[in-house]
């Protein structure tokens, strides 16, 4: 009877560890942050409101006018099954809408939405990390990797 309690605890360590062992062994990851930027306004006349950004690969959105959504898009580029998971931090992620998560296995776009809601300064990071895999066991980890963020988001 005690040989069951010690398997249970060791098969939950070993599942536990496996993200970590089974990530560095079987796919490529890769981080990114953009550093992302914008200001909301109140124009005077909303009639005559203008857009004013600055497109750069920095996500700097420039001058949002209130109740004003800027969409921009992150271009990914792939050959292989991949995972992709978004996250923000700053107060950027008070008006930015982003994918959480996305799974590709080809190119793709990520959209990046600057919604100006409330006239402010807003600064922060998106946070992008990356499994690649190649076929196989890979492709099944990722595929575990996918739906575990599908159910998460």
């Amino acid at each position: 009877m005690d040989k069951i309690p010690i398997f249970v605890v060791g098969f939950s360590i070993a599942l536990g560890l496996a993200p970590f062992i089974l990530d560095d062994q079987l796919l490529e990851t890769y981080e990114n942050e953009f550093y992302v930027n914008g200001s909301v306004y109140t124009p005077d006349d909303i009639d005559n409101a203008t857009v004013r950004g600055d497109f750069d690969p920095h996500l700097a959105f420039g001058e949002v006018p209130k109740e004003f959504e800027l969409v921009k898009s992150l271009n990914l580029q792939t050959d292989r099954p991949t995972l992709s998971v978004f996250s923000t931090e700053g107060n950027v992620s008070e008006v930015v809408d982003y994918p959480r998560y996305k799974y590709y296995s080809q190119p793709d776009e990520a959209e990046i939405a600057f919604n100006g809601t409330e006239p402010s300064l807003y600064e922060g990071k998106l946070q992008m990390k990356t499994w690649r895999a190649e076929e196989g066991v890979a492709e099944r980890w990722l595929d575990v990797r996918h739906w575990y963020y599908s159910l998460r988001y």
